[in-house]
């Protein structure tokens, strides 16, 4: 039952026979890269990570980029003259977990020194083999400065009705990145579910481009789906989520992608950070990963960085979920503590798969009137494409929380000089929540 796939949202079942019989793998049957997607690096105004997928092993794996200084992207351009474009030589991981049912090899490429608030086009493919090579695509950095920028969060992905229609709204929104809060295929960490994967991929590559024909970067946190449907207890129980998705050069670092940690930062604009975190999926909310949040939310906090966004999949204050479940609890005692100290300003939840908005919490209390305390929103629950129903539910009322909706929804953050806007978009495109946090005085609902 090694090559059997069995998934949820939608449920499925299929087995390498099957597979075989409906012989629709690109990644098997094509010269060129079966997937083309970006991750942000570190530093979002000057650092992308180009990752594509191959059924073959590429010699001289590379990508080539230029900015739109040089190529405007209307002329029709050959493989020699994108040669000509700066080259950058990617890394390559073989897929040993699913080497039983198919070859797959996933590659990384940094492109790193790039031009705040520019439009870059890239290639990628084998270097010298022309019908390796990808279509053109073009990706925006963002900016180093106080410059307005937005970007989306989801969560609770899978391939349900919803899911093709909450890209096209977030797409038609132009943000900088789409940050995916964990469970993002709902394959259960089972190699057999490779196929899965590849149609989820699909559906995010080509869903995720703007009206203007960029693609949208994506950051992802880990949820528990991605490491088995519960938790794991080493990252190669998550045999997907880790080698697709790096943030870091491999290559350089001479690593693999199972030895970076599942939790990570990134930097965009002069004064604001978004962590990527473990909510207790494969590391722990203490140890490890609770000293490089203080460590960096310090560091982060002394250079002037005051928006603070935190992205994970377990919630601190679950809508669906028992509150008091150990996990919980323990995420509240561990991470609480750090958000009060160092002002976290919007932490994204996922996980129960509805829509929540939680009062603004200091201390695990209501921030009320006149206290000194900003406090921290905590706003999403998932359901970008999967959402319970309130039959489902016994009481989604809580006192820490202001609103609960039962429906698929993506948040839209903007940021300003003057506030941090959230708005929660339904599948039908309508906004039907929003709150302002203004930056220089306490915060207040719209």
């Amino acid at each position: 039952m090694s090559s059997a796939c069995i998934t949820l949202n939608p449920n499925s079942f299929s087995t390498l026979g099957i597979r075989r019989l409906l012989n629709d793998d690109p990644c098997e049957t094509d010269l060129w890269p079966c997937h083309v997607y970006v991750t942000f690096g570190n530093q979002m105004a000057t650092e992308i990570i180009v990752h594509f997928h191959s059924g073959i092993k590429y010699e001289q794996p590379v990508i080539w980029i230029t900015s739109s200084k040089n190529y405007s992207g209307n002329e029709t351009i050959s493989a020699h003259e994108i040669e000509t474009w700066q080259q950058h030589k990617a890394g390559v991981y073989r897929m040993s977990e699913i080497s039983h049912l198919t070859e797959r090899y996933v590659y990384y490429a940094r492109a790193a020194g790039l031009t705040p608030q520019e439009t870059y086009y890239f290639v990628v493919g084998d270097e010298g083999y022309h019908k390796t090579y990808s279509k053109v695509k073009k990706v925006r950095t963002g900016p180093d400065d106080d410059t307005e920028f937005s970007f989306a969060i989801g969560g609770d992905v899978g391939l349900t009705a919803n899911v093709q229609t909450m890209l096209k709204t977030l797409s038609m929104l132009e943000p900088l990145f789409f940050g995916i809060g964990g469970n993002i295929a709902f394959a259960s960490g089972i190699p057999g579910c490779y196929r899965r994967w590849d149609a989820v991929l699909d559906w995010l590559e080509e869903g995720l481009v703007t009206p203007t024909g960029h693609t949208i970067p994506i950051i992802t946190a880990i949820g528990n789906n991605e490491a088995g449907a519960l938790y794991a207890e080493t990252p190669y129980q998550a045999p997907f989520y880790y080698p697709y998705f790096t943030y870091e050069n491999l290559d350089l670092l001479n690593k693999l992608p199972y030895d970076l940690p599942s939790y990570h930062a990134h930097y965009v604009g002069s004064t604001s950070a978004i962590y990527s975190l473990d909510s207790n999926i494969v590391s722990l909310s203490s140890g490890k990963q609770a000293e490089w949040m203080e460590t960096k939310m310090n560091s982060d906090t002394r250079r002037g960085i005051t928006n603070k966004f935190a992205l994970y999949h377990v919630g601190l204050y679950p809508s669906v979920q028992d509150p008091n479940k150990e996990i919980h609890t323990q995420l509240r005692q561990d991470w609480i503590p750090k958000f009060d100290s160092h002002s976290v300003t919007v932490a994204f939840e996922n996980h129960d798969q509805t829509y929540k908005r939680t009062k603004l919490m200091f201390n695990n209390t209501e921030v009320t009137p006149g206290s000194p305390h900003k406090g921290t929103l905590y706003v999403g629950d998932g359901a970008f494409g999967v959402y319970s129903v309130p039959e489902e539910v016994e009481s989604a009322q809580r006192d820490y929380l202001d609103q609960v909706e039962f429906k698929s929804h993506v948040l839209f953050t903007t940021v300003t000089k003057k506030s941090v806007t959230v708005s929660a978009i339904s599948v039908e495109g309508r906004v039907f929540d929003r709150f302002v946090i203004p930056t220089d005085e306490n915060n207040a609902p719209e």
